[in-house]
C-alpha cells in the first residue's frame, strides 16, 4: 500500500544543511498523497493509524471530508467514496455544497460562515463573538444536522443556574439566529431552536438621575476635561445620545453652524441627526483642536482607533462622587426626563432621542412625566380638599 502512495514527510522538505534538534523535527502525523487520486490525502497518527481524508476544492469552497479509518475501512472503499464524492460535487455543486455544510460541527459552520455574514452586518460583532462562545463550547462538537431542540433546551437549562432571565433571553435568541442563519441559506430544512419560549423579562421604567446627581457627576468630570473618555461622557450629558451614537460619530459630519451631528446608521439601522447645545459645540471644538476636520470624533490612545467604552473611569467617577449602580446608559434616560419634565413635548423627544418608535418614548412620560402630577394638583384650585396630615 505504502508503494501506492507518494510521501512527502517533513524531513525530506528541509535541507541536509540544517540541524535543528531532533525532538522539533518530531510531528505528531504526517500526511501522504494517494498517486490516484490527488485529493486524497493519508493521514498517520503518532499511533500508527491511517485515516483517509478528502480535500479540495470547487467553485472557490474549500472541502475537507473524513473518510475513515484505512484498516477498518480498507484503502479501495476509501478511495471509492473519494471518487463518489468527487462526481457528486462536480454533477450538483450546489446540492453537494449544502449537504457539506449540514455535516459540519457547530464550530466550523459558526466560524467560517455565521460570523463573517455577522461582521457584515452587525455594527458591534464583538458582542455575538463572546455570546456564541459558551454555545460552541457546549455543543460546538456537534454536526449541524445533528443538533436537536433537546440539546438546546438542556444548553439553557445549564445557563439558568448561573445567568438572569435577560441574559437567557439573550443566549436563546443566539442560538436562534444560528439556526435561522443555517436555515437562510438553505443548510438546514427548519430551525431546531425554534418554538423555546424566551422567559418573561418585566419592562422596567426608564432610570433617570437626579439633578444634582448629575450636577456632581458632570463638576467631576470637568476635572479631567483633557481626557478623550471624560469628553465622551459629557458629550453623552449634553446630547442623550448612545454612546455606541458617540464613539462612531466623525468630525465631518459634524455641522457647527447648523448644530447638528449625523451618523448615518443608528441602533435603529436609520441615519440619525443628534441636535447640538451650546455645551456640545464647544466640546466638538475642542476635539478639532486636538484631532483635526476629520476622523472620528472620540479616539483611543492611538488617537486613530475608536475609543473603548470607559466604564471602569465611569465607575470609578460615580464612586467618587458617592453614587453607586450607575450606568453609563443612564445619561441617556436623565436627559430623556429632564426634557420631558421642561416642558419637552414627545414627538420632539423622540427626535431628540432618535426613537424608531415613539411607544419608546412614551415610557418615560408614564414614569417621569411631572406635569402629569402638575395636572392633578390643580384639583385642590378646584375643589375644597381638606388636608389630612396633623
Amino acid at each position: 500500500m505504502k508503494e501506492q502512495l507518494s510521501t512527502s514527510t517533513a524531513d525530506e522538505q528541509k535541507t541536509k544543511s540544517r540541524r535543528v534538534d531532533s525532538t522539533l523535527r518530531k510531528r505528531k502525523q504526517t500526511q501522504v498523497t494517494d498517486k490516484k487520486i490527488p485529493q486524497l490525502k493519508i493521514i498517520s497518527y503518532e499511533t500508527g493509524n491511517l485515516y483517509g481524508r478528502l480535500c479540495f476544492s470547487h467553485l472557490c469552497e474549500r472541502y475537507s471530508i473524513g473518510l475513515g479509518c484505512v484498516a477498518e475501512v480498507g484503502l479501495t472503499a476509501i478511495r471509492d467514496n473519494a471518487r463518489r464524492l468527487l462526481a457528486d460535487c462536480y454533477s450538483n455543486p450546489e446540492g453537494f455544497r449544502l449537504r457539506h455544510r449540514a455535516l459540519l460541527p457547530l464550530a466550523t459552520y459558526v466560524h467560517e460562515r455565521y460570523l463573517p455574514d455577522v461582521h457584515v452586518t452587525h455594527r458591534y460583532p464583538r458582542t455575538i463573538e463572546s455570546r456564541v462562545k459558551p454555545i460552541l463550547a457546549a455543543l460546538g462538537h456537534k454536526p449541524l444536522n445533528q443538533i436537536t431542540r433537546a440539546d438546546f433546551e438542556d444548553f439553557l437549562t445549564q445557563l439558568s443556574d448561573t445567568c438572569s432571565d435577560p441574559t437567557w433571553n439573550r443566549y436563546l435568541a443566539q442560538c436562534k439566529s444560528i439556526m435561522t442563519h443555517a436555515v437562510e441559506h438553505g443548510v438546514l430544512p427548519s430551525s431546531p431552536a425554534a418554538g423555546i419560549t424566551a422567559k418573561y423579562e418585566p419592562v422596567l421604567p426608564p432610570k433617570g438621575l437626579p439633578d444634582e446627581a448629575v450636577n456632581k457627576l458632570v463638576a467631576r468630570l470637568m476635572e479631567d476635561i483633557d481626557q478623550e473618555k471624560a469628553r465622551m461622557l459629557l458629550f453623552l450629558f449634553a446630547t442623550g445620545s448612545r454612546m455606541g451614537e458617540a464613539r462612531a460619530l466623525k468630525l465631518q459630519d459634524c455641522d457647527l453652524n447648523r448644530q447638528i451631528a449625523y451618523l448615518p446608521t443608528s441602533k435603529s439601522g436609520r441615519e440619525r441627526l443628534i441636535p447640538l447645545n451650546q455645551f456640545a459645540l464647544e466640546l466638538i471644538r475642542l476635539q478639532l483642536q486636538r484631532h483635526g476636520t476629520t476622523g472620528l470624533l472620540f479616539r483611543g490612545q492611538d488617537g486613530v482607533s475608536p475609543i473603548s467604552e470607559p466604564r471602569r473611569y465611569w465607575y470609578r467617577v460615580c464612586n467618587d462622587c458617592g453614587l453607586s449602580g450607575v450606568r453609563i446608559h443612564d445619561t441617556r434616560h436623565s436627559v430623556a426626563t429632564s426634557l420631558l419634565n421642561k416642558g419637552c413635548s414627545l414627538d420632539v423627544l423622540q427626535k431628540v432621542l432618535g426613537h424608531s418608535s415613539p411607544r419608546m418614548t412614551e415610557r418615560y412620560a408614564r414614569y417621569h412625566d411631572k406635569t402629569l402630577v402638575k395636572a392633578v394638583d390643580a384639583l385642590h384650585t378646584v375643589w375644597d380638599l381638606p388636608n389630612l396630615t396633623c
